[in-house]
């Protein structure tokens, strides 16, 4: 559930706690120390449940994530099949689908 408001909330964060681990960052967001700026998959059940809210989806990034190697060189079979398998979970993904 979304809400859409025309009034406009400030407000001034009194906190001091900064982290760019997204296992902290989690962590702080269920234990309700404030808001968080990460990626919505990490927090994918609760928004689902409706534990988590997403604030300001209008304003989201999409991601994208890319399999790279250098080239002239043959796949070994073990990453040709890990990628398929990461192309296969992120297809099963909603945040990551195009």
């Amino acid at each position: 559930m979304e809400l859409r408001s025309t009034t406009r909330i400030v407000h001034q964060p009194d906190g001091n706690l900064r982290t760019s681990d997204a296992e902290q960052m989690r962590a702080a967001v269920l234990n309700h120390l404030g808001i968080a700026n990460g990626p919505a998959w990490l927090f994918a059940e609760e928004i689902a449940s409706g534990a988590v809210r997403r604030l300001l989806p209008e304003y989201e990034r999409r991601k994208s994530i890319f399999a790279l190697r250098a080239g002239g060189r043959r796949l070994a079979a073990k990453t040709t099949v890990f990628i398929d398998f990461l192309v296969e979970i992120f297809a099963k993904t909603p945040q990551f689908v195009p």
